[in-house]
């Protein structure tokens, strides 16, 4: 949860003979609301607001605070603290009637919430959307004063969290990316080029040529400090070639909206065997015999049955597409074609 404050006033019009009527002010742990009595030169009155707003004149007298009060009130919650608004000119002006008729100094300062938004990377555009899709719950009641401070808060705290979390995300996959950089030493590209001579042979620029096969995927490249590296873990050793079907993995993986180090980080990955096999019988191969079967169910039921883990890199290194097809199938929701 957020820790800032939001204030919110609802008036008796739009003019500026206006004077505050209600008073809302949330940090989404605390709040204060009241209704304010008017003071004996407060007599502007706009009737068209109130069809907005809903509160009766004779309702500020029966159920409101004196002015005087109310702002004591608020200094005592808010001193020394920057509140946030949705419409500073207005809550500004509203706050100052409040505080000067009343001969109260304010110990608080109104700021709008755009230079909150601005000061946390938060599009005005992305916060209008979050507001919107919070008012369709009809948890709450629109103008009046501590429903719409709770929405401005609730509105702004929800795209931090979402904003804080992706940052967490973005630190987790960073960290990942360099853990795997760390732990495989992938190759610059001038140093990759040379573990595939007969390909790169006679032909010019192979940094260049490695580039432009990166970005058709048909080369897994990790960027790193504004270059990429190359595992070698693709090249096979024997045909000094990248292994058959790792193209199509990471253009699968294109779609899915994957960088080149996500596919990487699956291929080096363990899985549960498991996993492999397809069936009524979760986790049961079908090549086994009848005997076979029954004792694996048994120990299965009994707790018996050791999992086995293995990594799809290796079924690519065999070309064993069967098993990597039910892999790819289970992650990306498609498979690649072995019969290429």
């Amino acid at each position: 949860m957020q820790d800032f404050w939001v204030i919110d006033f609802e008036a008796s019009s739009l003019s500026r003979r206006s004077h505050p009527i209600e008073v809302g002010v949330t940090n989404g742990k605390q709040a204060y609301s009241s209704l304010i009595q008017p003071m004996e030169h407060w007599s502007d009155w706009n009737q068209e607001s109130e069809k907005i707003h809903n509160i009766s004149r004779s309702m500020l007298y029966s159920h409101g605070s004196s002015a005087s009060v109310v702002a004591s009130d608020l200094n005592s919650l808010l001193s020394g603290k920057t509140i946030f608004c949705d419409c500073a000119e207005w809550d500004r002006f509203w706050k100052n009637v409040l505080f000067s008729d009343n001969s109260i100094h304010c110990l608080f300062d109104i700021e709008d919430i755009q230079q909150l938004l601005a000061s946390r990377n938060i599009d005005i555009g992305e916060y209008l959307a979050m507001r919107e899709v919070l008012v369709s719950s009809r948890e709450y009641v629109e103008h009046r004063a501590l429903d719409d401070a709770r929405l401005i808060w609730k509105t702004i705290n929800e795209l931090l969290l979402l904003k804080s979390g992706k940052e967490i995300l973005q630190a987790r996959s960073e960290a990942r990316k360099l853990w795997l950089i760390d732990s495989y030493r992938p190759l610059p590209a001038k140093d990759f080029c040379g573990l595939m001579p007969s390909y790169f042979k006679g032909k010019e620029n192979h940094v260049a040529l490695l580039d432009e096969l990166r970005r058709k995927n048909e080369i897994l490249g990790i960027e790193a400090d504004n270059e990429f590296l190359y595992p070698v873990e693709q090249v096979n050793p024997v045909t000094k070639n990248t292994y058959p079907k790792l193209p199509d993995l990471l253009k699968i993986g294109s779609t899915k909206g994957l960088a080149h180090w996500e596919v990487f980080d699956w291929l080096i990955s363990p899985v549960p065997t498991e996993e492999l096999y397809v069936g009524s019988a979760e986790g049961i191969p079908e090549y086994l015999s009848g005997k076979e079967l029954v004792d694996l169910i048994s120990n299965k039921h009994n707790g018996k049955l050791k999992v086995e883990k293995i990594v799809p890199l290796k079924l690519l290194q065999k070309e064993d597409f069967d098993q990597l097809n039910t892999l790819i199938e289970k992650w990306f929701g498609t498979v690649i074609n072995a019969e290429e």
